[in-house]
């Protein structure tokens, strides 16, 4: 579905920075904010050098090689065929993916986007076949959807065949939860002493349902659209834009891409009236300190309610994450190379009691008899 006119307010998070200088300049540093981007030698994780630019596959006569040109960055897949060496090779025109955990790489073919078949996965350093590719098939032909884009950009102009226009905002950014900004900007660059915020979303206001809509936009699995992606707009229900598709309800959701159902699952989402995504998180910032992250769980509860306050300590306040967040391995997401078969591991929004982890946390620390 095409979407020409769709958000066509959106003016880009440079236009914040003035007034919101502080915030801007920490949420450039999220992963959220660099989930795509332009690519250059900057965004792009994986290595050029000789020696580590080479993905080698299990078929002897197929590799791939990153190289970087004069124009740009670009994968060349190579097949020999006897005395023959066939070569395809497409630039790095788009990074998604902060490369936290890894990135994969889109090309533009005239008006449409296609994924590129190496991508870069962060635990290992190194390149390998993006997701779903077969390992030693050389295959440039993978559209990309506009659902895709829709959890790696602010928007995309989405004309009909999964066609592009120029219109595009990169990045995850501040529209994409506070709405279009462009009259809230004219007005307060004009009136600069007002101080409440016209024409623009403030998420605090919503309630709870309704926050976490805006999370589960793109944390809540697989949706099918009822209407023309990117049309969706903060503070509205998801589900009057959205089918809720995938596994059923008996499945376990995935720790990729569905922490909103695991959170729902979750004894302290349940006992709770307020508690959403942004009770723990603040999207303007990079928190990726456990230890930090563990007072958030000092609202509620109190580390005398923890058995292993009495055995650890106060070092206990710092371990409720790992202990009740554990990481868990994807199995949405197979990557595959020549060596190995890999999947991301995330952090479980299902929060309880694991005691397996819980003891592979305390083990090595000094502990209290029992």
């Amino acid at each position: 579905m095409a979407n020409s006119d769709a958000n066509s307010n959106f003016i880009g998070p440079q236009s914040c920075q003035p007034c919101h200088e502080e915030i801007y300049r920490s949420f450039i540093q999220t992963a959220h904010f660099r989930t795509s981007q332009v690519a250059s030698h900057d965004t792009i994780k994986g290595s050029f050098a000789e020696g580590r630019n080479v993905l080698k596959t299990r078929n002897p006569s197929v590799y791939f090689k990153m190289e970087q040109r004069d124009d740009g960055f670009y994968q060349i897949g190579y097949q020999r065929f006897d005395e023959e060496i066939r070569t395809r090779s497409e630039r790095f025109d788009l990074v998604t993916g902060s490369g936290r955990r890894g990135q994969t790489y889109l090309y533009w073919s005239r008006n449409r986007l296609f994924q590129l078949p190496v991508s870069y996965l962060a635990e290992r350093d190194r390149w390998i076949n993006s997701p779903g590719f077969t390992d030693g098939e050389i295959r440039f032909d993978r559209l990309i959807e506009p659902r895709c884009l829709e959890c790696h950009a602010t928007f995309f102009s989405v004309q009909e065949g999964f066609e592009y226009g120029n219109d595009y905002l990169l990045g995850v950014a501040c529209e994409k939860c506070h709405g279009a900004g462009s009259k809230h900007v004219e007005l307060h660059s004009a009136r600069r002493a007002a101080k409440s915020g016209a024409f623009i979303l403030n998420p605090r206001s919503l309630s709870r349902e309704k926050k976490i809509a805006g999370c589960a936009l793109c944390h809540s699995g697989p949706l099918t659209p009822k209407r023309p992606v990117f049309s969706y707009q903060p503070g509205q229900p998801l589900e009057d834009y959205f089918f809720q598709s995938g596994p059923g309800a008996s499945a376990e959701p995935d720790v990729h891409g569905n922490q909103v159902a695991l959170l729902r699952s979750s004894r302290c989402f349940v006992a709770s009236a307020k508690m959403s995504c942004s009770t723990c998180h603040d999207v303007h910032k990079e928190q990726r300190n456990t230890a930090l992250l563990a007072q958030k769980c000092m609202q509620c509860h109190q580390p005398r309610d923890c058995g292993t306050v009495r055995r650890v300590g106060e070092r206990a306040r710092e371990l409720c994450v790992d202990c009740h967040m554990p990481k868990r391995t994807s199995q949405a997401v197979r990557i595959s190379s020549a060596a190995e078969s890999a999947a991301p591991s995330l952090r479980t929004h299902a929060i309880r009691i694991y005691p397996d982890d819980a003891k592979t946390v305390l083990k090595g620390l000094p502990l209290a008899p029992e």
